[in-house]
């Protein structure tokens, strides 16, 4: 009979604020590294830097990540503009738009560009606005939205690409395919492109109108004016400097590349000219439309308003620090170790071929970041190109301040207390060079020994070891040389032989067995260009991305046909050695089954503690699929979930939480899952929310939980009111009894067990209704 026994109260009020997340939340990771527009509203200021929206409450000095997860309703935004009513317009990259109210942050969504059945590109290219309308350039046509109905007006169909539009009294203007800019009368016939009149004027990238005439930009940054009744315009701001227009009711903004600010009234006459040359600051975009003379600037660390009269900066207000969000806008990889989530940006590879993405490191821990820029970062071999093109980072085993990143140019690095400590390439290591250009040090990773394995690319080895004693020696196996795309190197925690994936250029599997020296004349290898499955045949898969290792030791390796399984990897040497592939029954009488994910590319894998597997794919987002794989648990996409992309590049659980941080192609996300790493032991559990007030309605979690526990929960009569085995080392129950009622206000108890009789534990959680 099993033996249950008290779990020790748990301390809410101790517990990181990560760990009371609750279960089955999402979490979007805004990305401050390129600031792009700031626009100002009556009572807040909105600001867009990489993809991230923020904004910034006059009144309560709030600022607000936003994304879909509260007002937004898409993904990737690229760009935004506001109206003379405080109407935010943000388009998306795929032509859905939003229409945001800038004081309420009300939503209402108008998809139906991106929803529209046209063959052509619907790519939206520029906003302006007249009265209560909105025009939008895009890659077919014009058009037209009513603001104020929230509701598209009208289509001007021209299967053409305009760049940018604008309505000035009774005509329409837009600048065509062959950049010359054209006009129609309202009450002519705008729908037949044709019947347009062409005009003296081209290459104009912005058209805006204001006062009684249309201010055009032009594609070498010169100002010009047109009236309605001339053919001409005339200069208005020379020198080749203008970098934003922005008008609101009968005023003129104009910043230039010499951070020169200038406003005009409704008849063009100046009013005041501001320089920024000397506040501190760099601005990269700016935004006034209020009648309080303040000016807002968003530069590369903050967001920052302005007290200005006729003729000077006065005064700096409001500063709103901004390098409190990560730098990684484009994550590849992830690491998970002692509690901190790492993210860095791609290395080149079998994905990209770009050699200056810059090396930013982020690092999440108890729900801040920590940034590592790569400015300051020595580097020897290529000082005119900026650090980057990083690859994993590897957190030393013995000491979890020290890491270790691999990069495409300049070698291996290593970092104390995230600073920079050393860094190797071929003077002080086996790491060589392709062609004298490339000194890479790709995927990297420890094995049980502590010893640090490296990737690399050069003719003479693909792969060199550092041992713990610091010295150096290289794996000279040929299948490994003059190999660029080596991905990964996997060292299993249950079996003795390593594995290296090469996903293109005729994408293999390299499995070895050394004997922790320079000399490889005993070592076992073997290269694998396809593998037979348990019927004997040869798998279709044949481009191989990622290992990872299940609890049982099994090897799960992604394909571009789905999952395989290796159940002995020690056995790789063997010439009956075959893999397994997951078998789904249909279930509809034919006795047929599908391999599972047979359709997808895998490009990556991460297990959890529960021994369930996520599968991230090239096009259809992410999968979880029980221990055995017979059960699909989720399959989150962007449509259906905060999934900022159907790409995923990375996947990885962390063990104490539960999280799921998924790197994609369009931004960082996690998704608070039910399982995590089961304890030893029953020393640590807690029960959250705890106390569960009146107004939560969400999950009532218990972790901390030995692997497969079963969970009783009473109240204090000993009645049980629910009962169920954990997931990993975690229970989540939805709070209610069983006869689908809340709990009522009291204290209750949890009682746990395993099977073998090992500690039980209780815990009491209070609810208050």
């Amino acid at each position: 009979m099993k033996k249950f026994l008290l779990i020790l109260f748990a301390c809410a009020f101790l517990l990181p604020a990560s760990a009371l997340q609750p279960v089955g939340k999402w979490e979007v990771y805004a990305t401050f590294r390129t600031p792009k527009q700031i626009c100002e509203g009556g009572n807040k200021v909105f600001f867009l830097a990489d993809n991230s929206l923020f904004s910034y409450g006059k009144n309560d000095k709030e600022i607000r990540e936003l994304s879909r997860l509260n007002i937004l309703s898409d993904n990737n935004i690229i760009l935004i503009a506001k109206s003379d009513n405080d109407l935010l317009v943000v388009v998306y990259n795929n032509s859905n738009i939003d229409l945001i109210d800038m004081n309420t942050e009300k939503t209402h969504n108008l998809p139906y560009i991106k929803n529209a059945s046209i063959t052509a590109s619907k790519t939206v290219n520029d906003i302006s606005f007249f009265g209560d309308e909105t025009y939008l350039a895009t890659d077919f046509g014009i058009v037209v939205l009513n603001n104020d109905r929230k509701e598209i007006k009208t289509t001007y169909t021209f299967n053409e690409k305009i760049y940018t539009a604008a309505r000035q009294g009774d005509y329409l203007y837009c600048i065509r395919a062959d950049r010359k800019l054209y006009r129609c009368r309202v009450d002519g016939i705008p729908y037949d492109i044709n019947s347009w009149e062409e005009t003296q004027n081209s290459y104009i990238k912005k058209l805006r109108p204001f006062g009684e005439g249309l201010l055009m930009l032009h594609d070498n940054d010169n100002l010009y004016y047109l009236t309605e009744n001339s053919e001409n315009a005339t200069l208005f701001l020379p020198e080749n400097k203008t970098k934003k227009i922005e008008t609101q009711d009968n005023r003129l903004l104009i910043y230039t590349h010499d951070k020169q600010v200038y406003f005009y009234d409704e008849d063009l006459q100046p009013t005041t000219v501001l320089s920024l040359d000397n506040i501190g600051y760099e601005p990269v975009d700016v935004s006034c439309s209020n009648d309080q003379n303040r000016l807002w600037i968003i530069e590369s660390e903050s967001v920052v308003s302005l007290k200005y009269d006729r003729s000077s900066v006065l005064s700096q207000e409001t500063e709103i620090p901004c390098n409190i969000y990560q730098k990684v806008y484009n994550p590849f990889s992830l690491t998970i170790a002692n509690g901190r989530v790492y993210v860095s940006p791609a290395g080149v590879g079998y994905l990209n071929d770009e050699q200056d993405i810059d090396g930013y490191i982020s690092i999440l821990e108890n729900g801040k970041w920590t940034n590592i820029l790569p400015e300051g970062i020595p580097i020897s071999k290529h000082p005119s190109i900026t650090w980057g093109n990083l690859y994993n980072i590897a957190v030393d085993p013995d000491d979890k301040e020290t890491f270790y990143v691999g990069t495409w140019l300049e070698g291996l690095y290593r970092f104390k207390n995230n600073q920079y400590d050393t860094h190797w390439n071929d003077e002080n290591s086996t790491i060589g060079n392709a062609s004298d250009w490339a000194y890479k040090a790709g995927f990297i990773a420890f094995d049980k020994r502590k010893n640090l394995y490296v990737l690399n690319l050069n003719t003479e080895c693909g792969l060199s070891v550092m041992q713990r004693n610091g010295t150096w020696y290289q794996l000279a196996y040929n299948d490994l040389k003059s190999q660029r795309n080596l991905n990964q190197i996997f060292i299993p925690e249950k079996s003795s032989a390593k594995w290296i994936t090469c996903p293109a250029y005729n994408s293999f599997v390299f499995a070895f067995e050394e004997n922790g020296t320079e000399s490889i004349s005993d070592d076992k290898t073997r290269k694998f260009t396809t593998f037979t499955d348990q019927n004997g045949e040869s798998i279709d898969g044949n481009i191989f991305y990622e290992i990872a290792e299940d609890h049982d030791g099994k090897l799960w390796i992604a394909t571009n046909r789905g999952p395989i399984v290796i159940a002995n990897p020690d056995n790789f040497a063997n010439s009956n050695f075959t893999c397994n592939r997951i078998k789904i029954a249909r279930n509809d009488g034919t006795n047929l089954a599908d391999y599972l994910l047979n359709d997808e590319t895998i490009q990556a894998i991460a297990i959890d503690g529960a021994d369930r597997k996520w599968f991230g794919t090239k096009n259809s987002g992410a999968y979880l699929v029980s221990k055995d794989g017979q059960e699909t648990i989720y399959h989150f996409t962007s449509d259906n979930s905060p999934l900022p992309s159907d790409n995923i590049y990375d996947i990885a659980v962390h063990p104490e939480t539960g999280e799921v941080f998924f790197a994609t192609e369009s931004g960082l996300v996690s998704f608070r899952a039910e399982a995590t790493e089961p304890k030893d032991d029953y020393s640590d559990v807690y029960v959250f929310p705890n106390p569960v007030r009146p107004d939560y309605e969400g999950n009532i979690t218990v972790t901390g939980l030995q692997e497969n526990s079963l969970v009783k929960i009473t109240d204090t009569a000993g009645n049980i009111i629910y009962q169920n085995f954990s997931t990993g080392g975690q229970l989540v129950w939805n709070g209610l009894t069983r006869s689908g009622d809340r709990l009522r206000s009291g204290i209750y108890l949890v009682f746990a067990s395993v099977d073998n009789g090992g500690e039980g534990v209780v815990a009491k959680f209070a609810v208050v209704r």
